[in-house]
């Protein structure tokens, strides 16, 4: 618990500043690579064998009613992040939301979960 303090700190601090409402997981879990792909959490043994930037996005292949969905949770994310991250600005130059939501819903989909409209 104490070593996944730091990553659940900031994540707390999120869910707080939103009350009463609760973003759906899979803004929980964009936040949460948000937060690595920033460098403030310590890597995993498995992002050794993989990592984020190995995933393909396929965005091309999305279609109109994916894509409004995806831009539709990167601003829930937008708002979630907000206690933490004032400005999307303040996001590295190579973090694009809406890759992250495209990348993670992909995989989402080759294992049959429906990232979108999911949220337990």
């Amino acid at each position: 618990q104490k070593e996944a303090w730091q990553e659940h700190k900031r994540e707390c601090k999120c869910l707080k500043s939103i009350e009463p409402n609760f973003p759906p997981d899979s803004v929980r879990l964009v936040g949460r690579i948000v937060f690595k792909l920033l460098g403030q959490s310590v890597a995993c043994p498995s992002e050794k064998l993989y990592s984020f930037s190995d995933l393909q996005s396929n965005i091309e292949e999305l279609s109109e009613e994916m894509k409004e969905g995806l831009k539709h949770l990167a601003q829930t994310l937008q708002i979630y992040l907000r206690v933490e991250i004032q400005d999307a600005s303040q996001l590295l130059p190579t973090i694009d939301i809406f890759q992250i939501f495209a990348k993670v819903s992909g995989n989402f989909a080759l294992s049959g979960i429906n990232f979108i409209y999911n949220s337990s």
